[in-house]
């Protein structure tokens, strides 16, 4: 493989594919849709205090975002073994990558937790507002939390707001 970016139009076509497989997977797996009812799994089958009620759909949800999670571990955990990310983009530039990770400065801990946090509080507030799971919403969106905050650095930012991030330290 060489190194370097995708070409747009496989990110694009990756990003429908994704999109639409979560779609036809979320019919099966989300009570009242179409999967879960021609399959008769809209049905309660049992209820948990403080949670509510669990249908086959839902057990299904859950079911799939653990084994889902546990395979998204065991292919980091191999890709990391294989050496994958070297070969794909380069050791040197891997390595430039580490030593800026190495690098990370107070600053940076402090908006990686304000971004962290806020979108956590807004995870929070909207499974409130929406009825929704807290413990379920909480563990779905931290890691898109991870994501956009880990991938911040305090020189990514404009100066008036690295100014007032610094201020914070």
């Amino acid at each position: 493989m060489t190194a370097g970016r995708h070409p747009w139009w496989r990110t694009l076509a990756s990003a429908a594919l994704g999109v639409g497989s979560h779609q036809i997977i979320d019919g099966f797996t989300h009570t009242g849709r179409w999967g879960a009812e021609w399959l008769g799994w809209s049905e309660v089958i049992f209820t948990v205090p403080l949670r509510g009620a669990f249908t086959w759909a839902s057990v299904a949800q859950y079911v799939g975002h653990t084994l889902g999670s546990a395979v998204a571990i065991w292919l980091i955990v191999q890709m990391t073994k294989e050496g994958w990310v070297e070969r794909r983009y380069g050791a040197e530039v891997v390595a430039a990558a580490r030593r800026r990770v190495s690098t990370v400065t107070s600053a940076d801990r402090v908006l990686f937790w304000l971004v962290f946090g806020g979108i956590m509080l807004t995870t929070w507030a909207g499974a409130l507002v929406l009825g929704r799971s807290i413990v379920f919403w909480t563990v779905t969106n931290s890691w898109l939390g991870l994501l956009i905050a880990g991938s911040l650095r305090l020189d990514d930012l404009p100066v008036s707001a690295r100014r007032r991030v610094s201020g914070l330290v």
